[in-house]
């Protein structure tokens, strides 16, 4: 009989357990998940990424901004010449998604949008047409793991517009190929993953 109470007893240790667990181990996941998906990206290797590519067609997009509502992160691209307004959602990087694409007013074509909430947005005008320039870079993105020979590892032609997200440490820029997303992987990241790598070891190996 006392056998049993402690088989009881034992029994509603391991659910208090399964339910703690159940618990604090989705919001660890949720709290590292875009580190997580990061690190699957690439090897654990310092430097600069693509991560994620839209095409845009017909659109030459002159100026970038952001803006994110509790759900998720909006790109908002501006085409000056076309007098056009693109929202993407990059919420996941590796898969930038196509949320609208809206005609703005004539006098708009040398604005570029601030900020946007619900349907109301907030556009800056030019007196001239820095909004709407036709002039491109090329942007050339290089390994220099061998410093003795650096290698190319992706040119981006007639790139029109270029953005950094620091917060979330990605680079967004367009051409005529699109939207390309850039991500950096930190010293510090590295480091933060290791760390997190070592704290789930170590809770494992004591549990």
């Amino acid at each position: 009989m006392k056998h049993c109470r402690v088989d009881k007893r034992n029994g509603k240790m391991a659910l208090l357990l399964l339910l703690i667990v159940s618990i604090f181990v989705p919001s660890a996941y949720a709290g590292s998940h875009e580190k997580k998906s990061k690190k699957q990206q690439h090897p654990k290797v310092v430097g600069i990424y693509l991560v994620g590519h839209l095409p845009l067609a017909e659109t030459t997009v002159s100026y970038i901004s952001a803006t994110s509502d509790s759900s998720r992160h909006l790109l908002q691209l501006t085409d000056g010449a076309q007098r056009t307004l693109t929202v993407v959602d990059v919420t996941v990087p590796e898969q930038p998604k196509l949320v609208e694409h809206a005609q703005l007013p004539a006098d708009l074509a040398n604005a570029a949008l601030q900020t946007r909430i619900g349907d109301t947005a907030l556009f800056a005008a030019s007196d001239g047409s820095s909004f709407d320039r036709r002039d491109t870079r090329s942007i050339t993105l290089v390994n220099f793991a061998d410093r003795s020979n650096p290698k190319t590892v992706q040119k981006f032609e007639n790139v029109t517009a270029v953005w950094m997200n620091s917060d979330r440490e990605l680079i967004y820029l367009t051409n005529s190929d699109g939207l390309w997303i850039l991500q950096v992987y930190s010293e510090a990241d590295k480091r933060a993953e290791e760390q997190f790598d070592e704290m789930l070891r170590g809770s494992f190996a004591g549990g």
